[in-house]
């Protein structure tokens, strides 16, 4: 395995990319709750525990948004270093 392949695998986490209206306070609701979280233009990224499920864990963080998708991919190479510098 390569060391970025190593690195993204070490972290324990999957990534919960949300789209949301106002993605604003979406962002700022799920920051609060979920250090970490990023934002790649409107599109906010929350990195979760390996199995865990998204929806679920984050319903309460969203219930004053409108959610437009929610879906699961493994971390990048960015969400990777994030998770192990915090």
């Amino acid at each position: 395995m390569d060391p970025p392949a190593s690195l993204q695998a070490a972290t324990g986490t999957i990534v919960a990319v949300v789209e949301a209206d106002p993605w604003q306070r979406a962002y700022a609701e799920l920051a609060a709750r979920w250090p970490g979280t990023t934002l790649r233009g409107t599109t906010i990224r929350v990195s979760l525990p390996a199995g865990a499920d998204p929806r679920s864990l984050l319903a309460e963080s969203l219930s004053a948004v409108r959610v437009e998708r929610i879906h699961v991919t493994d971390p990048s190479f960015e969400d990777a270093f994030l998770h192990l510098v915090h």
